[in-house]
């Protein structure tokens, strides 16, 4: 895990500042229309498409990971399968919560319902801070394909988050810190930095999950053969090698026919 890479890999694209530009002038049009629904769910899933496009830029081994600012509509869209994804994660930490909630507003923050909120309070958060490490898996599998249903792969989630724990925490723990960091160092460039920053610690998280991703596939067509095993290349050769037999056979039959009909009309 090269964290110094994920910090520094946006400064070595040639329109580095072209792209930190557009990202930083998007966040500040949500920021702007935060009072509208529409804005900030379509801009944040332009941001977030964008990030997924870092995150295989990155798993593929490109030279030059950040993508053009290009196909806007496809990014929105990826963008926004990949928040519906994160959101049906985070269900159960609000299911388990809510109940705490329901006790301790019919106390009025009083007595055993007050009590009973907190535990359910804890139990939530712990829900959620066990889920920030997999976020990583989640996202990568995802970014993969393409598709939610590969992210909702639990076991498989779970899997190879326990194969990758090391990188996946370096991961999360980087992500955290650079976004801190990020957050002071735009609040001293006269708070507007904060535009510019943040999309810069949103796209150094993307880079580190993406080198989580490098280092371990989790498609299953990406896998390394076993010993012994038949490869999809190997069964398509073998399927075509067949249908030429036959053919040959059925020209040579045909051959046959025609020459014992031409006989017997002799």
């Amino acid at each position: 895990m090269d964290v110094g890479r994920s910090i520094s890999f946006v400064f070595q694209d040639k329109k580095w500042i072209e792209k930190i530009l557009i990202g930083g002038l998007v966040t500040l049009v949500i920021a702007l229309f935060s009072w509208t629904l529409i804005v900030p769910i379509l801009g944040g899933a332009l941001l977030a498409g964008y990030a997924l496009g870092v995150v295989r830029n990155v798993r593929k081994g490109e030279p030059d990971p950040l993508p053009e600012w290009t196909e806007w509509w496809d990014k929105i869209v990826d963008g926004i399968k990949l928040v519906v994804l994160l959101f049906i994660y985070s269900l159960p930490g609000l299911l388990i919560t809510a109940p705490g909630s329901v006790a301790n507003a019919l106390s009025q923050g009083e007595g055993f319902g007050a009590f009973l909120g907190g535990c359910f309070a804890i139990l939530g958060m712990l829900y959620n801070v066990v889920l920030i490490f997999f976020i990583p898996a989640i996202t990568i599998r995802y970014a993969e394909t393409g598709a939610i249903s590969a992210g909702l792969q639990v076991g498989e989630v779970i899997a190879y988050t326990r194969d990758n724990i090391g990188d996946a925490f370096i991961a999360v723990i980087a992500a955290w810190v650079i976004s801190i960091i990020a957050v002071l160092v735009g609040i001293i460039l006269c708070g507007i930095g904060i535009l510019f920053t943040g999309f810069w610690a949103m796209l150094v998280q993307a880079h580190l999950y993406g080198q989580v991703g490098r280092k371990g596939s989790v498609s299953t067509d990406l896998a390394a053969p076993q010993p012994g095993a038949v490869t999809i290349q190997e069964q398509v050769h073998a399927e075509h090698m067949m249908m030429e037999e036959i053919s040959s056979e059925e020209v040579e039959d045909a051959t046959a026919d025609a020459a014992d009909d031409d006989s017997i009309d002799a």
